[in-house]
């Protein structure tokens, strides 16, 4: 897969004013025909059986589109060891001048069998992400049935779209990674989030709150036509930082008033097979006859907006869960792909199949929620059923049931509807009747589970007694030497927090260089390992108890630069080795620890050019070009100069959250922070 120290600590609380006015539980408008809140009590949304439904309550918004993301690469090359990630800077094993690296990078490399371009797949990216075409395909009203958008329904032509922040021309949403050598750490910052109508007339706007890729996997392309990546994100729009206009569209105003009885708007979706349009051979071409273009990559992406709501956090979907069980073995036909645009040369994870392919894979997890009061069993299959090519193709693996296990019986609840159509209607949501024959109690103790009719033995995911989730909104924390970073924990059982003492054991990991290439092997030896109490990035305790009620801040100190990741295991004994982690669901925070960089003791007068370029905009400039496309000519004293009013704003702490803040990828240490603020004052008198 593809950050700002003050962002990772804000609190998402319930605003004690908004633009919707209730009275009680009854919604009433203003002069201007906005909604706001007046009494701002919470109450009850519905009669769930868990606080916690995400965005499986009623009224829920579903839609489909397109996912664009344009990162830029050159931080993450596999031909050679190029970036100091620790200290933030350029290594040039070649010592090569600035016109020689930035050559070098879009050149290609013999890699894997085939070559590679040196800066990877988007050299030119520039960290953006979008909604592309983009509509509402259904929605559940609060009563009456499931309704799909046809020609005559007022949403009809209604589009979903990520607007980002505004700043001059700046106005895109954009995402970052934390650790440029892993693939768990990418946040998105999405700025306003619009719902609009078909003349582009917008109904529900807001800022959202940043996200975290979560669900992480490589398998949502079986046959590898394209990239088989994917990853759900979940995003929230609190009470405060909406605004709904009056409307004739009902779900619209049912949807408003909910969310403002709860803690706002949740917009849960799923982003799957990205891969670039342009291949290596024809991006190479383009670079050789001076054509530096990006190269975005594109995939699937349905979700669903709905209300946020009992105690669920802001950046991952929390209510019961079925996990992986067992794995299935299908045999595919690949050649149903065949119009995939670039076939995909993963090493270590396989080549475009064609023709019958026999393909062995695990399902994906699985969110159940019962709604009490429509007595309907509401299951989410977001992530469950992977794509066979970049079609979309669903995998078919025969008629699927619902079950739910009790102590002396096993129920059927319904059959599943799993395939293409169904699931990019409904982003994956599916309700079944609740059977007559269960009782509430057979609900709430019971183990869902997912079985093949043709094999009722062999569980493909199931909930589990046991099944303990560690989750924190601080998923990307950035700090200082010295600095103490509070997590807030939260820990669910089942989806409801934790109604007695937990223990946790944590443990710290990193990826790390371990060998740099040499000129018979030039590819450096990256792996993730646990790191000793001596290489520890934080001062942290090792285990924790965290009290009834499923809450708890940990604090820990930040000892020495780097970037690791702190996991959270429940009741363990000891945390497990690099190999045995599921990186999908495991619990852990990701942290980068900059470096002190300070740069107090040089005088004003020392504070040139030169100095500036060389400690802060040489690294830009080579690695990320895009950043001088947008108008900053990194290696441009005059141009740079005239605009160091506008650098001083875009780097300020104040907006470390919004999608404009620069640099784009995030990685500007504090001290090197204030040295440029520093300079931008002198340059700017």
């Amino acid at each position: 897969m593809w950050k700002a120290t003050q962002a990772t600590r804000r609190r998402w609380p319930l605003a004690n004013s908004s633009r919707w006015i209730m009275s009680g539980r009854c919604a009433g408008q203003n002069n201007s025909g906005d909604w706001r809140l007046e009494i701002s009590e919470p109450s009850s949304i519905s009669n769930l059986q868990s606080l916690n439904m995400t965005h499986l309550s009623v009224p829920r918004i579903h839609f489909k589109g397109t996912f664009k993301a344009n990162p830029p690469t050159a931080n993450n090359v596999d031909i050679v060891d190029n970036v100091d990630a620790v200290q933030i800077g350029i290594l040039n094993p070649q010592k090569l001048t600035d016109a020689e690296w930035k050559r070098w990078l879009m050149q290609t490399t013999p890699f894997g069998g085939g070559v590679q371009i040196n800066a990877g797949w988007n050299y030119f990216g520039d960290g953006s992400v979008a909604f592309e075409e983009t509509a509402v395909t259904s929605y559940q009203p609060q009563t009456g049935s499931h309704h799909i958008v046809d020609s005559s329904d007022p949403l009809a032509g209604a589009t979903v779209a990520l607007l980002g922040n505004h700043f001059g021309d700046f106005a895109f949403a954009t995402m970052a990674d934390l650790d440029p050598i892993g693939s768990y750490a990418t946040q998105l910052y999405p700025g306003q989030f619009q719902l609009a109508n078909a003349a582009q007339t917008p109904l529900l706007t807001g800022q959202g709150s940043v996200g975290h890729s979560r669900w992480v996997t490589q398998w949502r392309n079986l046959c590898f036509t394209l990239a088989p990546t994917a990853c759900i994100w979940q995003v929230v729009l609190p009470n405060g930082n909406w605004h709904l206009p009056q409307t004739t569209v009902p779900v619209l105003n049912q949807l408003a008033t909910v969310a403002t009885q709860a803690k706002g708007i949740v917009v849960c979706f799923a982003v799957y097979t990205l891969f670039p349009r342009i291949g290596t051979a024809e991006l190479a071409k383009r670079f050789a006859e001076g054509e530096h273009v990006a190269n975005p990559a594109y995939g699937g992406l349905v979700g669903t907006i709905g209300v946020w709501e009992g105690d669920e956090v802001a950046s991952l979907p929390v209510a019961r869960r079925l996990r992986p069980v067992n794995k299935l073995t299908v045999q595919l036909d690949c050649q149903a792909g065949k119009q995939d645009r670039q076939p995909y040369k993963g090493v270590g994870k396989g080549e475009a199949a064609t023709g019958d392919t026999q393909v062995t894979f695990p399902l994906g997890a699985a969110l159940v929620a019962i709604d009490t009061t429509r007595r309907q069993i509401v299951l989410d299959l977001l992530a469950t059923f992977p794509e066979i090519n970049g079609l979309h193709h669903k995998v078919d693996v025969g008629k699927v049931g619902l079950w739910l296990e009790t102590a002396v019986n096993r129920h059927y609840i319904g059959p599943i509807a799993y395939d293409q159509i169904t699931y990019e209607q409904s982003a994956g949501v599916v309700e079944l009747p609740w059977p007559a024959d269960i009782t509430a109690n057979d609900l709430q103790n019971g183990n869902f589970v997912l079985l093949r009719d043709d094999d009722p033995q062999t569980p493909l995911i199931a909930e589990s007694n046991d099944d303990w989730l560690v989750v924190t909104d601080n998923r990307a924390t950035y700090a200082e030497i010295g600095e103490t970073i509070e997590i807030e924990l939260r820990v669910y059982r089942r989806g409801v927090l934790a109604q007695e003492a937990v223990g946790l054991r944590l443990g710290q990991y990193a990826d790390r260089v371990l060998s740099a290439g040499t000129p018979e092997n030039p590819f450096p030896d990256k792996q993730f390992v646990r790191l000793t109490p001596d290489e520890y990035l934080l001062d942290m305790p090792e285990t924790v108890m965290v009290p009834v009620g499923g809450k708890l801040t940990v604090q820990l100190t930040a000892r020495r630069p780097g970037i690791g990741m702190v996991l959270f295991v429940v009741g363990k004994t000891a945390v497990p080795d690099p190999a045995n982690i599921d990186h999908i669901y495991a619990s852990y925070a990701n942290v980068r620890i900059f470096p002190l960089d300070n740069y107090d003791d040089v005088p004003d007068e020392a504070l040139t050019w030169p100095f500036i370029y060389r400690h802060v905009f040489r690294y830009f400039y080579l690695l990320y070009p895009a950043m001088s496309i947008q108008g900053f000519p990194l290696n441009n004293q005059p141009a740079i100069e005239r605009r160091a009013p506008i650098i001083k704003t875009m780097v300020s702490t104040a907006l470390a959250e919004s999608s404009v803040a620069m640099p784009i990828t995030r990685d500007l240490s504090p001290g090197k922070r204030k040295l440029l603020l520093r300079w931008c004052d002198l340059a700017g008198s």
